[in-house]
């Protein structure tokens, strides 16, 4: 099989656009989550302030929410055959420069086609995967994991939720209650 480099060039071009090209850093005003609207809502209304959708992502806001989830979560669709790349929702947190534990942990669950949560570490150079999660519940259910992160002035922290993919059949990934937390 012969790829065109049309293509190529094209989701190059896309691959770049999302990940070299973000320059917004958010910061939460709550110092105990550095995640800036957790929960997808502000003053009882629906938000994604603090977010940056991907190209192609199809992000909805559900009533459906876990324990203490407030009134809103985030679903994300599966419809194509690109996970972690286009179907996603991102949030970047700044980071003191040292070596820290972090805590993320999130509210997911899933209708047909998993999905993930990915945090990483991004420095100037490089992008470095910290932890993921496949979200493998059907019912919400909480996913946590502690990391310990080496981290230079300018780095920050990137975590993408992601629908999943699928070219044959649409599902969806739902999101809530997403926090970071500095441990030591």
């Amino acid at each position: 099989m012969k790829t065109s480099p049309k293509i190529l060039f094209t989701l190059s071009f896309f691959l770049l656009m999302q990940y070299g090209c973000d320059d917004s850093v958010t910061n939460t005003i709550d110092e105990s989550n550095l995640i800036v609207n957790s929960s997808f809502e502000k003053n009882g209304n629906s938000t994604l302030f603090g977010w940056k959708e991907g190209l192609n992502a199809n992000v909805n806001f559900t009533n459906d929410t876990p324990p203490g989830g407030g009134n809103w979560a985030v679903t994300i669709e599966s419809e194509g055959p690109f996970p972690r790349t286009f179907d996603q929702l991102t949030t970047k947190v700044k980071i003191s420069p040292g070596t820290f534990k972090y805590q993320l942990s999130i509210w997911a669950k899933y209708y047909i086609i998993h999905g993930w949560a990915d945090l990483y570490l991004i420095k100037p150079d490089t992008t470095i995967l910290t932890t993921s999660f496949q979200i493998n519940d059907t019912t919400w259910e909480n996913y946590t994991s502690i990391v310990t992160v080496t981290s230079e002035e300018g780095d920050s922290l990137r975590l993408n939720l992601t629908g999943g993919a699928s070219e044959l059949i649409a599902g969806r990934t739902y999101f809530d209650l997403c926090t970071l937390k500095i441990l030591e």
